[in-house]
């Protein structure tokens, strides 16, 4: 048994050995071709193998122990198919030269351990091994062993090799991963040496290494080709006297020598240089000291980026932004940038003239100073929905304080300015005074008021007598004379509506529109909007068709305003069709909204009309329309009663295929 184990020693020690050269080879191999790198490792493998098969242990006629098998599975999970062909080549080829009825036995015993290893290196998902693996290769190997030697017939091995099965297995189990991880380890140590190297050749940016006399030691790709050279070990030895001009080499060299003297670093040392071409190109240098294991300073290692492109971005941002500056501060109209948190950045002149305060007073305020305190909590919730990115941008009426405590009216449009994470770098805004154009609106909105007022009883008065004429005492009056009372009569209807409207948008204007708002269903109330509305659909030789009583739905509405509504639409949409067309009311109900449309078969809205339909005063341009009459108030009356009840109103038209108007009101709340 002493033999055996003697044996067993002389094999570790192979394993070893041919471990140990293979590990320090690593890194010479790394520089050879792969087919070269794989050759000589499976020669090695292969030889290591022979060599523990020369000094292994017969355990029965024609059989032999040894650890040949650790070594061929190492050598196959870590150099791949080649090296476990050739090295199952040379092992196999020895064994059989050796003879005995189980040598081919034990060259296919070679063949499955290359085969399982292999499967294992398929099984690998990374770069380089995972140290799992080389536990399980060592399992496979361990178990083989065991196998063979448990399982080959008694005469085949020695009776006392069958009680030694499991401990010969274990030592192949720790043979193969102590292997196993000493290839690993070197391995591991190439990849990270050819990661390094990687990054070193091939980043963008000038990296090099120099000794204690500012010579070239170690320099990437970008720095060699920089100079003019093809490969690294062209610059090898090289100084900056060999390279640049004197003077500048001489800065260098002095620079660098004060970072081996003193062991301080450069960091971001920023310069300009001019080169052979004659075009000016921008660095920023860092060079630190290198120190050996004592501490000893044995050289310097530097890293230079380009920053021409960079320095020509802030250049043109500079530019740019003074530009903006100049154009800012002579504007005609207030301008400003603000903090998110809503310190001014910035203030041009004609803003501070605006609020009555130098430049620099107005710095020290911020918008919330200067806003009048009815108009603070509307401005707050639109800066909140503009930095939180629900809105792009928003224009506002609001009022200001000036320095003095006077207010003044001024139009606000803002928006932001982003970073390219989203968030807000600062917000700009321009303010323009608005204070004369409202004074305006409000003498206007005064005239229109009064105007409305003293015409309403004297019209209204007319408009009795002109009815009484018409109705008790017609017949008694010439043909003539009742054709000029009817035309009086039509004519003061249309000026009672005017009149009306034109009181509607006073209140519009003023905030003083009331609404008595109650739940109600809508189909009733459609119903009876169109049945006020058909006499004077007839006049056109129109009728008026619907669906509403199919619908059962109810909304929280001033049914006073709605058929005001109601009307105005109906009696669009009579007008506007031909004699003898029909319009249709269609009401319909969701989950959330009821929606009436009006639909007529009119000329429709032109494209150039239809951005102004809403608008004061708007009237489509065309005789066909002009000879309808009407003062043009009714649908900008219309849209504010609906939207002033939580509703929406829209249309939808083609032109020669007529018009839908439509209008959305939410469902009354259960």
């Amino acid at each position: 048994m002493d033999t055996t184990w003697q044996a067993l020693i002389a094999n570790l020690a192979v394993v070893a050995l041919v471990t140990s050269t293979w590990s320090q080879l690593q890194i010479w191999l790394d520089s050879r071709s792969a087919m070269v790198r794989r050759a000589i490792s499976g020669l090695l493998i292969g030889g290591g193998a022979v060599v523990s098969l020369v000094m292994s242990i017969q355990t029965g006629p024609d059989v032999f122990f040894d650890l040949r098998a650790g070594l061929i599975a190492v050598g196959a999970f870590f150099g791949g198919p080649v090296v476990a062909t050739i090295s199952v080549l040379i092992a196999g080829a020895y064994r059989l030269s050796q003879g005995g009825e189980w040598a081919i036995i034990a060259v296919i015993n070679m063949v499955v351990t290359a085969a399982g290893a292999l499967g294992l290196r398929k099984w690998n998902d990374s770069a380089t091994p995972q140290p799992h693996l080389v536990l399980l290769l060592g399992v496979l190997v361990a178990f083989l062993v065991w196998a063979t030697l448990t399982f080959l017939p008694a005469n085949a091995v020695n009776e006392p090799m069958h009680a030694l099965a499991l401990p010969v297995a274990m030592v192949s189990f720790l043979a193969t991963t102590l292997m196993g991880f000493t290839v690993w380890q070197a391995r591991s140590g190439l990849w990270e040496r050819r990661i390094l190297q990687a990054a070193l050749l091939q980043a963008p940016d000038f990296q090099f290494v120099k000794d204690i006399k500012s010579a070239f030691v170690a320099a990437n790709q970008a720095v060699v080709q920089h100079n003019g050279f093809d490969n690294p070990a062209q610059l090898v030895g090289k100084t900056d006297f060999d390279l640049v001009e004197p003077a500048r080499a001489q800065v260098l060299f002095e620079q660098e020598q004060d970072i081996i003297r003193t062991g301080r670093s450069i960091t971001d040392l920023e310069e300009t240089t001019v080169g052979p071409d004659q075009v000016s190109r921008s660095y920023r240098t860092s060079k630190v000291p290198l120190r050996d294991g004592d501490n000893r300073i044995i050289g310097i290692a530097g890293v230079t980026v380009e920053t021409t492109a960079q320095k020509r971005m802030e250049m043109e941002l500079r530019s740019s932004e003074e530009k903006f500056r100049i154009a800012m501060e002579h504007a005609s109209i207030g301008m400003t940038l603000l903090e998110p948190s809503g310190r001014w950045l910035g203030v041009n002149k004609a803003l501070a003239d605006l609020l009555g305060y130098s430049q620099d007073e107005l710095l020290e305020q911020n918008f919330r100073t200067v806003t009048h305190p009815d108009d603070l909590a509307t401005s707050d919730q639109l800066v909140r929905q503009l930095l939180d990115g629900e809105i792009e941008t928003y224009t506002i009426e609001k009022r200001y304080l000036r320095k003095n405590g006077d207010t003044v009216w001024a139009q606000l449009s803002a928006s932001a300015v982003r970073n390219p994470d989203g968030s807000v770098k600062y917000l700009v805004a321009q303010i323009q005074d608005i204070t004369e154009r409202r004074e305006v609106e409000r003498v206007k909105n005064e005239l229109i008021s009064t105007v409305s007022h003293e015409l309403r009883t004297p019209v209204t008065a007319i408009r009795g007598a002109l009815g009484l004429l018409a109705g008790t005492m017609a017949a008694e009056l010439p043909l003539k004379v009742r054709n000029l009372i009817d035309i009086a009569n039509k004519n003061s209807e249309r000026l009672i509506l005017l009149v009306n409207d034109m009181l509607d948008i006073d209140k519009i204007a003023s905030g003083k529109m009331q609404f008595d708002m109650r739940r109600e269903f809508v189909a009733p109330m459609i119903l009876s909007a169109i049945e006020t509305n058909q006499p004077y659909a007839d006049r056109f030789g129109v009728q008026i068709g619907t669906n509403a009583g199919d619908v059962d739905a109810q909304v929280r509405v001033d049914p006073a305003r709605l058929q005001q509504v109601m009307s105005n639409l109906l009696s669009n949409a009579a007008k506007f069709s031909p004699v003898g067309g029909q319009v249709e009311v269609t009401l319909s109900a969701d989950d959330q909204t009821c929606r009436v449309e009006v639909t007529d078969q009119g000329q429709g809205v032109s494209k150039d009309f239809a951005p102004l339909i809403f608008s004061k005063f708007s009237q489509a341009d065309s005789s066909a329309t002009r000879t309808k009459y009407g003062s043009g108030l009714g649908l900008h009356i219309s849209r504010e009663i609906i939207t002033q009840m939580g509703g929406a109103i829209g249309f939808d038209s083609e032109p020669d295929k007529g018009a839908t108007f439509w209008i959305e009101l939410p469902l009354a709340a259960e």
